[in-house]
């Protein structure tokens, strides 16, 4: 089989992906000094007094911190796949990295910066349409890189390249899943927000909508990941422990059953929920290693060469 040579559009575009990133990071991190935006997010968080926000230390950690540091780590492994290469193809050119994830995550980037101009300047219909549509872009991406993953895992074992099937899980699955579970509470915060403050509804019935709704989501990513698409998404962790820190910094802020009984309540259920979900999903990941050890011992013994 003839060695491949460099696909040059894919090359681009994945060195494309450095601008949305920096442009995202720069408007999050810079955006006071350079004068895109008036305050920073969590001022403006802080603005619209609502008791499902988390305390400042989570949206700081979530919002300028962790999403932009694992967007970069994932963007500099591909980046790496483009120096690397197999008997037939350099590494960047397997499907396991499909250019549709890609475009899809510039996409979700721009809107993302769009996102945070947005909402500085209290547009909140707007910023809710933008971050809507990083939500629907984040999640088409996630869909291709579980399906193609999966789909080439005996392919790459074949070529030698278990690290990377770990790498991918690790860095874009986790990385990706992680910032879909942000981009899921921070819609329904923004849902939230327009309600109360643009549709005039209620704060406590607002709260209790987004709430809801947030359980919703908890609720379908679990049966999605236990019981549809279980060898898609079984090693995926990180929504899991975004929903719990997340509803963690939600009720140090707000619980106080005398002012805020319902959405008190309401958070206590959904924290119990998600950790139990957690507890399941680790307990099966761990069934599911055991048994996957208890084969490699078989096949060793009967004088096979396992697959890691």
């Amino acid at each position: 089989m003839a060695f491949r040579r460099h696909t040059w559009w894919k090359i681009f575009l994945i060195f494309f992906l450095l601008c949305p990133i920096t442009f995202a990071f720069l408007v999050s991190q810079f955006g006071q000094q350079i004068g895109m935006l008036k305050r920073s997010t969590v001022e403006t968080f802080n603005t619209f007094r609502l008791e499902i926000i988390p305390i400042d230390v989570i949206l700081v950690l979530w919002f300028h911190l962790l999403v932009y540091i694992w967007h970069l780590m994932w963007i500099i492994y591909v980046i790496v796949c483009i120096f690397r290469k197999t008997t037939c193809a350099y590494i960047y050119q397997l499907p396991v990295y499909p250019s549709a994830m890609l475009i899809l995550m510039a996409v979700n980037l721009f809107a993302n910066a769009g996102w945070l101009i947005a909402f500085d300047q209290y547009v909140l219909e707007g910023s809710l349409i933008l971050s809507v549509l990083s939500f629907f872009s984040l999640s088409v991406s996630l869909c291709l890189a579980y399906k193609h993953l999966h789909d080439l895992d005996t392919l790459m074992r074949r070529l030698e390249l278990q690290k990377d099937i770990w790498l991918i899980r690790i860095l874009i699955h986790e990385g990706l899943a992680f910032y879909g579970a942000l981009l899921v509470t921070s819609t329904l915060i923004n849902l939230c927000m327009c309600m109360s403050f643009r549709w005039n509804v209620g704060h406590m019935l607002s709260c209790l909508i987004a709430l809801s709704l947030l359980g919703s989501a908890m609720f379908t990513w679990f049966f999605l990941d236990n019981v549809l698409f279980p060898s898609y998404t079984q090693w995926t962790l990180s929504p899991y422990i975004v929903f719990i820190v997340t509803l963690c910094g939600m009720l140090y802020r707000s619980y106080d059953l005398r002012l805020r009984f319902s959405v008190s309540v309401f958070l206590v259920c959904l924290l119990v929920f998600a950790s139990l979900a957690l507890g399941t999903k680790i307990a099966t990941l761990g069934y599911r290693l055991c048994m996957a050890n208890r084969k490699k011992k078989e096949k060793l013994l009967s004088g096979e060469h396992p697959q890691n």
